[in-house]
């Protein structure tokens, strides 16, 4: 066995020390840019943060389109919030090879900048090889922010034909609703919403506006009293009480949500995956 594949095994154990000091002393006879990846993820994994980004650079410096060096760099860049720098770094790694998991980090880094008109650009790329419901979701909560509502309600509406169990989109395609003043169809997606997940304070205040717009007061006043008892800090002059999100009350006049044709048609799509699994 090499000193190599020696620091290789270490790594395998978890002793990274060990291998560090194993590729600090191969290195002085032969710079490598594959150990010096190698001792950036000894470094990293010890938490010398500085140490690793050196290696890194050393190893670019050798290999310009070593691509797991580039994502590397820009996640400890990301993480040390040099956020333009990590955008660069995961830029360089995408031209060398357009993956999943790089446009996915460039749209978090996107966000966390506040650019969202190229963080939708980017999931547009990304659903160019994997139209999954997550990243529809996610496109159209951005899609949201950017008061883009229509382009939400489809990409939401799309996210919810592509997977009817993935519950945050009806959060989000709700709240599209409610922009637009569609008003039962928000109402709709909100309570399908807190089925499967009750604590949500926002989307209970949502429900308030909805039920409030649609005078339907008993049901504003309760959908108010349940955002207060899940977060104290709602600004409504209501007592906290909770109602579960099964009562009857939520159901108004003779309007019943689950009549709804574009959600029969989701609970068909339901159904049919459930027998496919059996």
């Amino acid at each position: 066995m090499n000193r190599h594949e020696e620091a290789i095994q270490k790594i395998n154990q978890g002793d990274f020390e060990g291998a560090k000091q194993i590729y600090l002393e191969i290195l002085v006879k032969e710079k490598n840019p594959k150990y010096l990846f190698n001792l950036s993820i000894c470094h990293q994994n010890l938490g010398e943060m500085d140490e690793a980004k050196f290696a890194l650079k050393e190893c670019l410096s050798l290999d310009n389109n070593f691509l797991d060096a580039w994502v590397n760099l820009s996640t400890i860049q990301f993480g040390r919030g040099q956020l333009e720098n990590a955008l660069e770094s995961i830029d360089k790694a995408i031209s060398i090879k357009k993956e999943k998991d790089t446009l996915a980090f460039r749209t978090n880094i996107l966000m966390t900048l506040g650019r969202l008109e190229e963080a939708v650009e980017t999931l547009d790329l990304l659903l160019e090889m994997d139209r999954s419901a997550m990243s529809l979701e996610l496109k159209g909560k951005f899609l949201n922010q950017l008061k883009r509502y229509e382009e939400a309600i489809e990409v939401l509406s799309d996210c919810l034909k592509e997977n009817p169990d993935y519950f945050k989109a009806y959060f989000s395609l709700g709240y599209a609703y409610m922009q637009v003043n569609r008003l039962f169809s928000a109402k709709n997606n909100l309570i399908r919403y807190l089925q499967s997940d009750m604590k949500e304070f926002r989307a209970w205040f949502f429900l308030g506006e909805i039920y409030s717009r649609m005078k339907h007061n008993t049901q504003a006043g309760r959908a108010y009293a349940n955002a207060k008892y899940f977060n104290p800090q709602v600004d409504v002059d209501i007592e906290p009480e909770l109602m579960d999100i099964s009562d009857p009350i939520w159901v108004v006049d003779d309007e019943i949500w689950e009549e709804e044709e574009s959600w029969k048609e989701i609970d068909r799509m339901r159904n049919e995956n459930i027998r496919r699994e059996e």
